[in-house]
C-alpha cells in the first residue's frame, strides 16, 4: 500500500486561482500514513511532520520554499500558502518527514502533488450563441499552457475549442442542443496572459439562444443561478464577465424595450452577490442577422432598441464596457466567423488590458442654428473618423415632428464630427439613429487608428441646441427635464475645468464671465425652489456625471452659490468634496431656519418656507432640531480640503450675515480650513458679487492652479 502525505482538499490540476493585488492564498489539507514503512520510533503522530512547497512547472524552481504544515492528532494536516505571487503554471508538492530528519526536505518521503495550477485572472463567459462560439470554419488558434478552463464536467483542463464541449456535463441547464465551435475567448486569454505574464482561467456559462430573462432573477434567472454555481466552484472570485447576448431579445417590442433595465439588474445583482461593486463587464454590441422578416416591419426598431440599450449601459453603469461587432463577417445567418472571432478577441484583450481602449461612441447630438443639419460628436476618436463611401440614409436616420426626414448628404470632420443634412428643415423634437438596423451596411464609419466602427445608437434626441450666450458659443438643452447650459470659453484651458453656477443663471454674472475669459467652461442646471435638499443633490450628481463624460470636462469644478444657491453649492461640496476645487458663495443661505424660515432676525418667506419644509420632510417642530444645514457640514468641507471664498454684505437683512456667513467663517477658521472673506459693510443682500471681480478671480485662480 502507498505511504506518505496525502492531499484530500485543495486546488484541482489545471485550476486557476483568482489573484487579488498580485497574490492569492492557496489552502490544502489531507492526511498522512507511514503504512508499509516500518519505523516504530517515527510512526507516532508526535514524531512525524508534513511539509509542502510550490514549484514552477517550467523549470522546477521553488516559488514557495518548503513550509511545515499544521498537524492534528487524528493524522490529518492543513496548510495555507499565503501571498502566492501571480504566475504559473505551478506544482504543489508535499512530503512526509520523520521529526529527526534534516532540514533539506527535497528528499522527504513521498507526498501527493497537484500539477499545472496557476494564480491569475478568471473570466466568466456569459450570454448566448456568439458567446458560446458557433463558428464551424477553420482558423489557427491552438491551446496554450497558462490558458485553462473549467469544463462542463466540473474539471479543470487546458482550454481547447469548443469551450462548449458538453461531454459528461454536470450543468444540464446550459447545454447547447448541438456541438458548438470556435469562440473568441482562447485567443483573448492568450493575449492577456502574455501581456500580464500570469495565467488566465475561463469559466464558460453561456447558452445559445438564451434571453435576458434567463439571466435576470426578477424574471427567471435560471442561467444566473447556474453562472453563480460555476463561479463558486472556481473559488468565488473573478476578474470580470465577458457578455455577448441580446439577439433573442430583438424578437418582440416588449423584450427589446425592457432590455436595459434587465441587463442593469443583472449587473448590479451579480456585483452584490460577489461583493465586487466594481466588477468589470465587457460587453459586445450585437452584430447582425441576415434574414428578412416582412411580417415584422418593426424588426429594425427592435434591433436598434437592444443595441442602444447596450450603448447606454456602457455609458451609464460604471465599469461596463462595450465593443462593436457590426463589422464582423458571419459564418451563417447570425453567427460570427472564426476569423471574426479572432478580431473580437484582439479588441477584447486590448480593452481588458487598457480600459481606455474604446470604439467611437456618440456623445452629443445637436441641431445647428438654422435647423437644417444635425451634428454628431463622437468620443473615443483617436485622430479622425473615416468615411467608407456609403450613402447617409443607409448609415443614419433622422426623425422629427413630421416623421422620417431622409438624410440627403453626410459630411465628415473635423476630427470627431459627422454632419447630417436632411432633405427638409427640421421641425420639433429631433431624433437620430446610426447603424441600428437588423442587417446594417458593412461600409460604416470607423476610427482611423483602432479601425473599430462607431457604436450603434437608436433614437437619440438631438436636444443640444447650439446657440450664443453673450459672445460665447453655448449649448442650451434639457437634462432630466431641467433647463441646462454649457457655455464654451473662447480660449479653453487645456485642463477643461469648469465653473458651475447653481442658481440665478445670468444674474450678477461678473465673476462668471471673467472666469470664462480665463478659460473656464460655465455650466448651469436649473433646480429652482428645491433649497439644496438631498434630492436636488442627487440631481446635481447626475448632471455632474453627464457633463464630465459628455463634454470631457475635468471633475473638480468651481461652485458658485449666490443666495439660496449657497445651499446647493455647499451641500454638493459636502457630499462630494473630491469634485470641488473651489467653493465661492455670495450672501449665501447656510441655515434654512434663518431663510426662508425667518426664525432669526430676518423676515423670511412664508411660501418658500412651506416648500422648503416639504422638500426636507420637516415640520415646525422637527425643523428646530434640524442638523443637516451647511453650518453643520463645515467639518466635512474642511476635512475634504475644499477652499472657500465668501462674499457678503453686512447690512443684509434678508439673509442676515450673523446667522449664516459669520458662523460659517468662524467654524472654518477654527478647524483650520482655507477660507477668504470679502465683506461689504454698507451692502444689503443685493447686489451680489462685484462689477470688477478681480479679487474673486484671483482667489479662484490661486486655489485651482
Amino acid at each position: 500500500m502507498i505511504f506518505g502525505a496525502f492531499i484530500d482538499k485543495g486546488p484541482k490540476p489545471w485550476q486557476i486561482i483568482q489573484q487579488v493585488n498580485g497574490v492569492a492564498d492557496i489552502s490544502i489539507s489531507g492526511h498522512w500514513d507511514w503504512n508499509v514503512l516500518r519505523f516504530p520510533e517515527e510512526q507516532g503522530k508526535d514524531h512525524s511532520l508534513v511539509f509542502a512547497a510550490i514549484f514552477d512547472e517550467t523549470d522546477g524552481s521553488k516559488v514557495v520554499p518548503w513550509q511545515k504544515v499544521e498537524m492534528h492528532d487524528d493524522f490529518t494536516w492543513e496548510h495555507t500558502f499565503r501571498d502566492v505571487p501571480a504566475g504559473g503554471p505551478y506544482r504543489i508538492e508535499t512530503g512526509l518527514c520523520p521529526s529527526n530528519a534534516g532540514v533539506d526536505h527535497d528528499w522527504d518521503f513521498r507526498g501527493d502533488m497537484i500539477h499545472y495550477i496557476g494564480v491569475g485572472d478568471l473570466y466568466v463567459i456569459a450570454g448566448q450563441s456568439n458567446a458560446v462560439g458557433y463558428a464551424k470554419d477553420t482558423i489557427y488558434d491552438p491551446p496554450e499552457i497558462g490558458v485553462h478552463m473549467l469544463r462542463a464536467d466540473g474539471q479543470w483542463a487546458l482550454a481547447t475549442h469548443p469551450l462548449g464541449d458538453s461531454t459528461n456535463s454536470i450543468h444540464d441547464i446550459n447545454t447547447d442542443l448541438s456541438n458548438t465551435g470556435h469562440s473568441p475567448f482562447i485567443a483573448f486569454a492568450k493575449k492577456v496572459k502574455n501581456a500580464r505574464r500570469y495565467p488566465i482561467g475561463l469559466l464558460p456559462t453561456a447558452l445559445g439562444g438564451s434571453a435576458i430573462w434567463q439571466w435576470d432573477t426578477d424574471q427567471c434567472g435560471e442561467l444566473w443561478f447556474e453562472m453563480m454555481d460555476v463561479i463558486n466552484l472556481a473559488g468565488g472570485k473573478i476578474a470580470g464577465i465577458l457578455w455577448y447576448q441580446g439577439c433573442t431579445d430583438t424578437d418582440t417590442r416588449g423584450q427589446a424595450d425592457a432590455y436595459y433595465e434587465s441587463f442593469k439588474k443583472f449587473v448590479l445583482h451579480t456585483r452584490k452577490e460577489l461583493n465586487a461593486p466594481d466588477l468589470p463587464f465587457h460587453t459586445f454590441q450585437l452584430n447582425r442577422v441576415m434574414s428578412v422578416r416582412p411580417e415584422l416591419p418593426e424588426w429594425d426598431a427592435w434591433w436598434g432598441n437592444v443595441r442602444d440599450a447596450q450603448r447606454r449601459a456602457a455609458a451609464d453603469i460604471p465599469n461596463v464596457f462595450i465593443i462593436p461587432t457590426t463589422d464582423i463577417a458571419l459564418s451563417d445567418g447570425i453567427h460570427n466567423k472564426a476569423a471574426g472571432n479572432m478580431l473580437i478577441a484582439d479588441r477584447l484583450a486590448n480593452q481588458v488590458l487598457d480600459h481606455s481602449f474604446a470604439a467611437p461612441t456618440l456623445s452629443i447630438a445637436e441641431t445647428n442654428h438654422e435647423r437644417n443639419a444635425v451634428v454628431l460628436y463622437f468620443s473615443n476618436v483617436k485622430e479622425q473618423l473615416l468615411e467608407r463611401g456609403e450613402a447617409g440614409y443607409k448609415l443614419f436616420e433622422i426623425v422629427d415632428a413630421w416623421g422620417v426626414n431622409k438624410v440627403k448628404s453626410i459630411h465628415f470632420g473635423p476630427s470627431n464630427q459627422i454632419t447630417l443634412i436632411p432633405e427638409r428643415e427640421l421641425e420639433g423634437h429631433v431624433y437620430v439613429s446610426g447603424i441600428w438596423q437588423n442587417n446594417p451596411t458593412y461600409l460604416m464609419p470607423v476610427d482611423d487608428t483602432t479601425s473599430m466602427p462607431i457604436v450603434s445608437f437608436y433614437r437619440v434626441e438631438a436636444n443640444l441646441h447650439h446657440t450664443k450666450w453673450y459672445d460665447y458659443e453655448a449649448y442650451h438643452f434639457g437634462f432630466g427635464s431641467r433647463e441646462s447650459w454649457v457655455v464654451v470659453p473662447n480660449n479653453p484651458r487645456p485642463d477643461k475645468r469648469f465653473v458651475w453656477r447653481t442658481e440665478f443663471f445670468g444674474a450678477f454674472d461678473y465673476a462668471d464671465r471673467a472666469l470664462l475669459d480665463s478659460g473656464y467652461y460655465l455650466v448651469f442646471h436649473a433646480m429652482h425652489d428645491m433649497y439644496g435638499c438631498p434630492k436636488s443633490i442627487d440631481f446635481m450628481d447626475q448632471f455632474w456625471k453627464y457633463i464630465t463624460k459628455t463634454f470631457g470636462l475635468r471633475g473638480d469644478c468651481v461652485l458658485i452659490g449666490l443666495s439660496r444657491g449657497g445651499l446647493y453649492a455647499t451641500n454638493f461640496a459636502a457630499r462630494f468634496p473630491e469634485r470641488v476645487g473651489c467653493l465661492y458663495i455670495d450672501a449665501p443661505v447656510l441655515d434654512i431656519r434663518s431663510w426662508p424660515g425667518g426664525k432669526g432676525s430676518g423676515a423670511g418667506d412664508e411660501g418658500c418656507w412651506e416648500e422648503c419644509k416639504a422638500w426636507y420632510n420637516l415640520t415646525e417642530e422637527t425643523a428646530k432640531e434640524f442638523k443637516e444645514n451647511p453650518l453643520d457640514k463645515v467639518e466635512t468641507l474642511v476635512e475634504g480640503k475644499v477652499p472657500c471664498l465668501l462674499v457678503a454684505g453686512l447690512a443684509d437683512d434678508l439673509v442676515p450675515y450673523k446667522e449664516n456667513g459669520e458662523i460659517f467663517v468662524k467654524k472654518y477658521e477654527e478647524l483650520g480650513g482655507k477660507i477668504k472673506t470679502l465683506l461689504k459693510p454698507e451692502c444689503g443682500h443685493h447686489p451680489h458679487s462685484f462689477e470688477d471681480p478681480k479679487e474673486i478671480v484671483e482667489f479662484i485662480e490661486e486655489v485651482m492652479g
